[in-house]
């Protein structure tokens, strides 16, 4: 009897995890921000908009982002619209720097800067962000994959115990809008450990107990 009473508390202990884990989930709220720069080809790079060429690209930040998480959830960091597109090709030269701010922290990641084309045929922008182009207070960024799909290069870093992760490329299409993609999750409490230990502990003394009661008879 006591051997699964002890049995029970460890599974229930464990099963209770489970059940409160979206309970466990907290509210990530973040907000977003974004400027041009060395802009040349012709095109003017002013804020968060390039032109040129009768063509304008805007970016429009998120002001006030919220994801609840764990479990890792989608993240947007804004998008870009474009308008004033022909046929002609267009070749942009130009830097996009991305700030992602949470709470009093704020990483920020600039792209490489490379010429790109774009006509309302067709379009190679993208924005590429790489680990050695970022800075902030978060102690590492580092190449990774999109939690959500596992294939998609991105870069994680920390902020306030909150994981973000930013897809490192980011086309900006003819089509709009062209979104700049990530994830957030959240630090798992460290009540949560403690609950799974616990659990496990008695399932261990449970074991033990049949082992010398079998080792007895």
């Amino acid at each position: 009897m006591v051997k699964q009473s002890l049995r029970f508390m460890g599974l229930s202990a464990i099963a209770a995890v489970f059940l409160a884990t979206p309970g466990l989930a907290t509210v990530v709220s973040y907000n977003t921000s974004g400027v041009f720069s060395d802009c040349s080809n012709g095109f003017t790079c002013s804020g968060n908009t390039l032109t040129g060429g009768g063509m304008t690209i805007k970016y429009t930040n998120v002001p006030n982002g919220n994801v609840s998480a764990p479990p890792p959830t989608n993240a947007g960091y804004g998008h870009f619209t474009v308008t004033g597109l022909t046929s002609t090709v267009q070749t942009v030269s130009f830097m996009f720097t991305l700030d992602i701010n949470q709470s009093t922290a704020s990483e920020s990641f600039s792209t490489t800067d490379t010429s790109q084309t774009i006509s309302n045929t067709g379009s190679t922008l993208a924005l590429d962000f790489t680990p050695g182009n970022s800075s902030g207070p978060a102690a590492s960024v580092v190449s990774t994959f999109n939690p959500l799909s596992l294939t998609t290069p991105a870069l994680e870093f920390e902020l306030n115990g909150d994981i973000f992760y930013l897809d490192s490329t980011n086309p900006i299409n003819k089509t709009n809008p062209s979104t700049i993609n990530g994830a957030i999750t959240a630090t798992p409490e460290p009540g949560l450990y403690a609950i799974v230990f616990s659990g496990l502990m008695v399932i261990g003394l449970a074991g033990a107990r049949r082992r010398r009661k079998d080792s007895a008879a």
